[in-house]
């Protein structure tokens, strides 16, 4: 029995720094990428975290895969904001608005009318 290797394989890219400068983007759009395109991207739990790994040869077929599937969206427009119909089909609300903008804007709204009613209260008492 051949004795195992503990080296990672050449192939391997371990972290998200790794694969953001593999794809030549940064960790975020890897992440994002990985979330809205399918960047192959594989994850190993351990109790206290978990391990974050990539096999450049399955990125590379994916490039190539994004880029012959007719229609698909190609990694070049994930980077760019796109279209207003494009952004509103995600999950972040309408033309793109992040879903914390709207929670902070609905959560002014309701202490604002809150505190117009407790003025209202405290005035015609």
């Amino acid at each position: 029995m051949a004795p195992l290797d503990p080296s990672p394989r050449l192939d391997t890219l371990q972290g998200w720094k790794e694969i953001a400068a593999y794809i030549g983007k940064s960790v975020r759009a890897a992440q994002r990428w990985e979330r809205e395109l399918g960047l192959p991207v594989r994850r190993l739990k351990t109790p206290s975290s978990q391990i974050i790994f990539a096999s450049k040869q399955e990125i590379d077929a994916w490039r190539r895969r994004l880029e012959i599937e007719p229609g698909a969206s190609v990694p070049a427009e994930a980077d760019a904001a796109g279209p207003a119909a494009a952004r509103s089909a995600t999950p972040h609300g309408p033309a793109g608005q992040p879903a914390r903008r709207r929670v902070t804007a609905l959560w002014l709204a309701v202490t604002a009318l809150a505190a117009t009613a407790l003025l209202l209260t405290w005035l015609w008492r």
